[in-house]
């Protein structure tokens, strides 16, 4: 301990104080810099972990781009209809609102009403066919599959 010229002892060193201060703040701050960091990068790696489609197409399955429309009893409705698909191979199909993949998108956040977003849907068997093009696959259709276009 440090005394003065009149015997009294002196503090530690102010400066010796300060700096450890510095340290220890510079410290704290690089740790939630990396914490915070990490946090995003983990989210950004992990934001699109969607199964793709792969280059190579199954030849027994049908492969369609369409839009999601609307959920109507029970079924999310998506449509083919766009300008480079001749009106008469326009479809309807109705997917189970209790399809894993349906139950999949929905957590994901990604069937919204009004929101138009396109899908791809390949499949090889359709649980039941309507007259005009329609349709309908249940939640047990385990060969459907529906990707984010």
């Amino acid at each position: 301990m440090k005394k003065n010229q009149a015997g009294e002892v002196i503090s530690p060193d102010l400066r010796f104080i300060k700096k450890k201060k510095k340290i220890i703040v510079s410290c704290f701050l690089g740790i939630i810099i990396l914490l915070v960091g990490t946090f995003f990068l983990g989210r950004i790696s992990v934001k699109d972990k969607s199964p793709r489609l792969s280059n190579v197409k199954d030849k027994n399955k049908n492969q369609q781009r369409v839009n999601y429309l609307f959920l109507i009893d029970n079924y999310y409705a998506f449509n083919n209809v766009f300008s480079d698909i001749s009106r008469g191979d326009w479809n309807m199909f109705y997917i189970s609102k209790n399809h894993p993949r349906i139950k999949e998108l929905l957590r994901e956040g990604k069937l919204q009403e009004g929101k138009k977003k396109q899908f791809i849907i390949r499949y090889e068997k359709v649980d039941k066919r309507k007259e005009g093009g329609e349709s309908i696959f249940n939640e047990f259709n385990q060969e459907l599959e529906i990707f984010e276009a």
